[in-house]
C-alpha cells in the first residue's frame, strides 16, 4: 500500500528578524531546530524533546533532542537568523513531537 503524504507548508514568523520563515516538510518528517544563544551556546527543539540547557556544541544539542536509532539522516534545510533547521525525512516515531509542535515551541528563538 502506498501511503500518500500530505505536503504541508508552514510559515513561522521570526520576531527578531521580522521576516517569514517558510519551509516544506511531510507530516511524518522529524524537524530539528537549533539556535545560538547570546552567550554563543546552543539550544534546540526536536522530535524527542526541547532543551532549556545551553550546550557548547550544536551536535550535543542535536544528540539530546533526537533519537540515535530513528533520526540518523538529518539534512540541513536553512539558516534563519539565529536558528538552523534540519529535517530527517520519514523518521517521525510514535510519541515524537510532530513538526508543527517543534516549530511552535521554537519559532520565537529565530
Amino acid at each position: 500500500m502506498i501511503k500518500v503524504l500530505k505536503l504541508l507548508i508552514i510559515t513561522c514568523l521570526s520576531i527578531s528578524a521580522n521576516n517569514a520563515l517558510a519551509f516544506q516538510y511531510y507530516e511524518n518528517d522529524a524537524v530539528v531546530i537549533t539556535w545560538k544563544t547570546s552567550s554563543g551556546k546552543w539550544k534546540g527543539c526536536g522530535p524527542v524533546q526541547c532543551v532549556s540547557t545551553s550546550y557548547r556544541d550544536q551536535n550535543d544539542v542535536i544528540d539530546y533532542i533526537t533519537s540515535s536509532r530513528r533520526h540518523t539522516n538529518l539534512k540541513w534545510v536553512e539558516d534563519h537568523g539565529r536558528c538552523v533547521i534540519y529535517i530527517d525525512s520519514g523518521s517521525l516515531g510514535a510519541g515524537d513531537y510532530n513538526p508543527k509542535k517543534v516549530i511552535r515551541l521554537s519559532e520565537n528563538r529565530c
